[in-house]
């Protein structure tokens, strides 16, 4: 399935095994980073709404463009074929 509008993450890709063995140190250390970026930057100085807007919305993009980057690797090793697997 295709990613919709080049950054909306879609569900069936997210599901496979192999992208979370692959996408779970950088998801991770994202949201460490955002929770603390918005703790420190966002609450108390913005509307509640806004909060939530933001809170939701860099996560959504984070996975999106992270989605994008990793089919774009996945569709580059596949057409490298079994000899970069082997090279690393």
């Amino acid at each position: 399935m295709p990613q919709r509008w080049g950054i909306v993450p879609t569900s069936a890709f997210w599901k496979r095994p192999d992208v979370w063995k692959i996408a779970r140190i950088p998801t991770v250390v994202f949201l460490f980073f955002w929770l603390f970026a918005l703790d420190i930057f966002v609450t108390g100085s913005t509307p509640l709404w806004a909060s939530g807007l933001l809170g939701g919305l860099g996560p959504f993009l984070f996975v999106g463009l992270l989605e994008r980057f990793l089919r774009r690797r996945m569709r580059q090793r596949r057409l490298l074929g079994p000899a970069a697997d082997v090279e690393r």
